[in-house]
């Protein structure tokens, strides 16, 4: 048992550096479209959906540590400019989104909102709440103005983030990688483009990927085989040895001896003609000593045996 264990653990090793080679030579989404943008003319890319121009840029704040990728939707008004930027990160599902009014000519700021969403339950049918709100027009109308524009900055990010889709298919990157697997996509004709393509049957793409899951699948295996063993160390070590059940000891059974009575020999039938022989030799030598049974029996005599049968008596008792 010990040499199999030694071996499933080993095994077991083997499988989690193949696996954690494997994880660090896998880039994120997020760090899959950092790159894309980083490669892009002026780091930006430029998608337009009816009137609202959507820009997304890669910003970088407090190091490298710290990346983030803003995507902002922005339509032209009367004399402003109205935008609204998601800020997307890397390991999150909740983002900060900001929402603006600025003055076309002069870039000052009328209106700014600022809150978070949670990709992970947002559909695109919700509105947007604002956990801060400036009025910078000084007419202490904030809350009409806020409540007026919820609904549009509610619009704004909802083409946003259906604009995200095909922005993000160039890159081969999937917008449900960012958690936003709640929205309702349109399906269009290109979206089989979308998937990330793995190329022919024998394609290094394809075969890498065939190994990834390979090596995933196997130490997920070992792993549960490993747990088992331990488990059952850890259980035989606890109970202890069994003592064996003592045998019960058999009781000894003496032979009986069967007494048969003893076989009393058959009596010898007794021979009829010797019989007959020996009363007709005493009867002749009567006559014969006799006179007048001499006369009587000169022709000559006969004796006749009778036998007993079937238990009945004598004929004449």
């Amino acid at each position: 048992m010990k040499k199999i264990l030694s071996i499933s653990l080993a095994l077991l090793m083997l499988v989690c550096l193949c696996m954690s080679m494997v994880s660090c030579q896998q880039d994120t989404a997020f760090s899959k479209y950092y790159s894309y943008l980083e490669g892009l003319e002026n780091q930006t890319d430029v998608e337009k959906a009816d009137d609202i121009t959507i820009v997304t840029a890669k910003s970088v704040t407090d190091g490298d540590e710290n990346k983030t990728i803003s995507v902002t939707a922005s339509v032209p008004a009367t004399d402003a400019m109205i935008s609204v930027t998601l800020f997307l990160t890397e390991n999150a599902s909740t983002y900060h989104f900001m929402f603006s009014v600025v003055a076309a000519t002069t870039y000052t700021i009328y209106v700014r909102g600022e809150g978070s969403i949670d990709a992970l339950s947002y559909t695109g049918n919700e509105m947007v709440v604002f956990d801060e709100f400036d009025d910078y027009t000084n007419t202490y109308q904030t809350d009409y103005y806020e409540n007026q524009y919820r609904s549009t900055a509610s619009s704004m990010l909802k083409t946003l983030v259906l604009t995200m889709k095909p922005m993000m298919a160039e890159a081969g990157v999937n917008v449900e990688d960012f958690y936003f697997i709640s929205v309702e996509f349109p399906t269009t004709e290109n979206d089989a483009s979308t998937e990330e393509d793995l190329g022919g049957p024998l394609s290094a793409a394809r075969w890498t990927y065939v190994g990834q899951m390979l090596v995933v699948g196997l130490g997920m295996v070992f792993l549960v085989l490993a747990i088992l063993w331990i488990v059952l160390i850890i259980f035989e070590k606890a109970m202890g040895t069994k003592p064996q059940p003592e045998k019960k000891a058999e009781p000894k059974v003496e032979p009986v001896v069967t007494t048969q009575p003893p076989v009393t020999p058959p009596v010898a039938q007794t021979d009829d003609a010797a019989i007959v022989a020996a009363i007709t030799a005493a009867i002749a030598a009567t006559i014969q000593s006799d006179e007048q049974l001499s006369e009587e029996f000169a022709g000559g005599f006969r004796v006749v045996s009778f036998r007993k049968k079937n238990g009945r008596g004598p004929w004449n008792h």
